[in-house]
């Protein structure tokens, strides 16, 4: 049996086939990671959706009124605009890899008949399916970290500006109502000013922070790395302790 601390068992053990302790590794971050960006990205895309045509309208209204010292321009609607499409494409891209990550974690619990008719995991019985399929999670993992780059750049900045353009536009009566129409920021009092407060933080609240997508892109990074680094730990047979695991594996390579 070879050691599973030499540098040949741990590069051999990092790449297919795996066992299926590796794949509910691998599979259940990106499941897990995936699920938390889809529900933020989704959240702050319907908000952007939501509000943005609004902000629009009291941009431009405040431009026609000429106050002093308050800018907009296309290429600020345009910035705006392009981060509600990152957060839409970012969606995509999560939910891709939710569905992807369930369809090969799935088959994980049950058992599949090897050559010699023995009990054993899908992708050490199907060797050329099990390359096919982490290339395909491969390559999803590859779009959606350039999904998060891309919604990551420029992201401060552009929420900066929205921060600073909603703060200093004017707020007339008829953009109020509908932006607390469409957020429902009624309060139980029913005081306007508290109404008003509660709409404000609302809109505050409908963008994405800077630090939210530096934690996303910093945990897609760093968890795929320990991920990978924990792989070959994982993809040997855990639960039941087999001497004949690290052979069978390397026949299986080499038949």
């Amino acid at each position: 049996m070879g050691d599973p601390l030499s540098s040949s068992s741990f590069l051999r053990r990092t790449l297919p086939p795996y066992y299926k302790y590796a794949v509910f590794l691998l599979c259940g971050f990106d499941l897990v990671f995936s699920c938390f960006v889809l529900a933020i990205s989704e959240a702050y895309y319907k908000s952007a959706k939501t509000v943005l045509p609004i902000a629009y309208g009291m941009f431009n209204d405040t431009i026609t009124k000429g106050k002093d010292n308050f800018t907009w321009d296309q290429s600020m609607q345009d910035s705006l605009e392009l981060y509600k499409y990152k957060m839409m494409v970012l969606w995509v891209c999560c939910t891709v890899c939710v569905l992807f990550s369930m369809i090969l974690i799935i088959p994980q619990f049950f058992d599949f008949n090897d050559a010699r008719g023995n009990p054993s995991h899908l992708c050490l019985v199907r060797r050329r399916l099990g390359w096919i399929l982490f290339t395909i999670q491969l390559i999803i993992d590859l779009i959606l970290g350039a999904a998060i780059v891309w919604a990551w750049i420029g992201c401060a900045e552009t929420v900066a500006m929205f921060h600073k353009l909603f703060s200093e536009s004017e707020a007339e009566e008829a953009f109020v109502s509908k932006l607390e129409k469409e957020l429902e920021c009624w309060t139980d009092d029913d005081k306007e000013v508290k109404t008003h407060q509660v709409c404000w933080n609302m809109v505050k609240m409908s963008v994405i922070r800077g630090w939210w997508m530096d934690a996303i892109l910093i945990t897609f990074f760093i968890g795929h790395l320990i991920v990978l680094l924990l792989t070959p730990l994982f993809n040997r047979q855990l639960v039941k302790p087999d001497e004949d695991d690290d052979i069978y594996k390397e026949d299986l390579l080499h038949e």
